[in-house]
């Protein structure tokens, strides 16, 4: 660990200064809120202090929103570290949702952005350079920068291990499949003149030939694979070689099976089976453009889509997990929604019967001007 405090850095959480919020709340675990402290930090560090967020506001919109914190949840900004080096596999802070988030860089694109990926809730969106930050951990007295190439080992070992087991299901099934994808013919399911990459990532077989098997031997899940998975088809439209080269089979490997494809002639198999390919990329832009206003009607038919494509094999766990936080920042926004109507209405509630109050008073005002006067006309 790389020590990058200042020895007075210990005493930076003071009344008045910039610090930063984190919480426990489910999905926003590793998330840090710019705020300003209210209240002076006690000895025993026990206190809930209050906080004034500089980034998060209040229902009307305007108020900067406040609450009180347990002393544990805060700590001061992070120093600027402008000498630092973005690679693959850096621990970052990315500027998201108004607050800073724990990701992992996981790709550097052509055009000099990042694809960072997110633990909690899972995601993989794509930023700036200027939109990040190198991670630093408080320990409550210094900061410390863990090491680089600290990778999405759990993100790896879940698509590794569903891997397996769709690789499993497979192989169990590999005399039926076999007997008909071959019956009544000799030819060998898997053409010489089949384009070797596509290969390693559709059928989940290592490949044979020059630098593709070189890139495989990084890949530690592909290369402790034994078995073959074989495809209830043969590949025999160019058309492969075209959805290989497409963005997202580059940036996010995927190895469908399309065991369903069994139930349908064997003449229609490959056509149904580019046509999921070409299914699942286009959903995926969709998915990856969502906005947080997406009516509920349309985030439920990306999700059944989903649901679909996860029987041919395809790894949708990215797409289905950033469709459920759009759902649970949609019931928030409804939530708050129905705040500030209730609101409304108590403060129109409270206009009448001021309004109410107001004409009582000015009926009483009138009432004694009127017994004042006739009091004056019996005195005189």
């Amino acid at each position: 660990m790389k020590n990058l405090d200042k020895e007075d850095e210990k005493f930076s959480i003071a009344k008045d200064r910039e610090v930063e919020v984190s919480c426990e709340e489910e999905g926003f675990v590793g998330a840090w809120y710019r705020a300003i402290l209210e209240e002076t930090p006690t000895r025993s560090g026990r206190k809930k202090l209050r906080v004034r967020y500089t980034t998060l506001l209040e229902e009307d919109c305007s108020t900067p929103f406040t609450e009180t914190v347990v002393e544990r949840f805060i700590r001061p900004v992070p120093p600027d570290d402008l000498s630092v080096f973005f690679e693959e596999g850096s621990v970052v802070d990315a500027d998201h949702n108004d607050g800073w988030w724990k990701g992992v860089i996981t790709k550097k694109m052509e055009d000099g952005k990042f694809l960072v990926y997110f633990d909690s809730p899972p995601d993989m969106i794509q930023f700036e350079k200027k939109q990040l930050r190198p991670h630093f951990d408080w320990t409550g007295s210094k900061w410390v920068r863990p090491q680089n190439k600290v990778s999405e080992e759990q993100h790896s070992n879940e698509n590794s291990h569903k891997n397996k087991m769709k690789r499993k299901k497979t192989h169990n099934l590999n005399r039926e499949k076999t007997e008909a994808v071959v019956a009544g013919t000799g030819d060998n399911i898997f053409d010489d003149d089949y384009d070797q990459t596509l290969s390693s990532w559709i059928l989940g077989v290592k490949a044979s030939y020059g630098s593709d098997k070189s890139k495989l031997a990084h890949d530690e899940t592909r290369a402790s694979e034994d078995t073959t998975m074989v495809l209830p088809f043969a590949k025999r439209s160019p058309i492969w070689k075209a959805l290989e080269s497409m963005e997202v089979y580059k940036t996010a490997k995927q190895s469908p099976h399309f065991i369903p494809l069994l139930e349908k002639r064997e003449e229609f198999r490959e056509g149904l089976a580019v046509g999921e390919m070409v299914n699942f990329s286009s959903l995926l832009e969709r998915v990856k453009n969502l906005q947080p206003h997406t009516p509920k009607n349309t985030l439920e038919g990306l999700k059944e889509c989903f649901a679909e494509l996860d029987k041919y094999g395809f790894d949708v766990t990215t797409p289905i997990s950033r469709i459920n936080m759009l759902f649970s920042l949609a019931r928030k926004q409804v939530r708050a929604e129905d705040r500030v109507k209730d609101n409304a209405k108590k403060m129109k509630k409270e206009v009448r019967k001021r309004q109410k109050l107001e004409q009582d008073m000015k009926a009483v005002e009138f009432k004694i001007l009127e017994l004042q006067s006739q009091q004056k006309k019996k005195d005189a």
